[in-house]
């Protein structure tokens, strides 16, 4: 199994845990509609994890909010949960977000946070880490094993953020929210 398929696997089994532990007083949620969601908390804990910009249209009104809040919003098992937001939609910029139908998150990256920290992680070699706590040891990775090449960009976190999520859990670097 190659690093990126286990990585994308490590990343959904808490998400999946989260979204299968529903109070057994509601009723079940089909297979199609619990993958949309994993798929939706997915994306949302990626663009926690970056520090995206969330936006929410209410009331006709653009309105910023916490990649928490997103959360919240489409989680099932939130008391905030509101199943009229079905979808997240990554955009390259807050300009591009605009317009968007009203049951749609909207979220992009601030800048080109976490490239730079990538672009060393993924640098490193054996030799590097070699005074690492054994914790904190890991094989050398690299760009092209996860599809992506040299370097990074801003649209890399948008147009392929399952790839980058995938880097950032084998780099260590993936921090699942809450």
């Amino acid at each position: 199994m190659t690093v990126m398929a286990i990585c994308i696997i490590l990343s959904m089994i808490p998400v999946i845990l989260f979204v299968s532990t529903r109070p057994s007083t509601e009723p079940p949620i089909d297979e199609e509609e619990r993958y949309r969601i994993v798929n939706l908390l997915r994306k949302t804990h990626y663009a926690i994890d970056l520090l995206f910009h969330f936006q929410i249209y209410s009331d006709g009104e653009s309105r910023i909010i916490s990649g928490f809040e997103a959360s919240d919003l489409l989680n099932p098992d939130s008391p905030y949960h509101q199943p009229f937001y079905t979808d997240v939609v990554f955009v390259h910029t807050e300009e591009e977000g605009q317009g968007f139908p009203e049951n749609i998150i909207v979220a992009w990256p601030p800048s080109d946070f976490g490239i730079a920290i990538m672009h060393q992680n993924v640098n490193m070699t054996e030799h590097d880490m070699r005074n690492w706590p054994p914790s904190m040891q890991r094989p050398v990775v690299t760009l092209e094993e996860f599809g992506l090449s040299y370097p990074l960009t801003r649209a890399d976190l948008v147009d392929n953020w399952e790839k980058v999520m995938a880097l950032r859990i084998a780099l260590g670097l993936f921090r699942p929210s809450r």
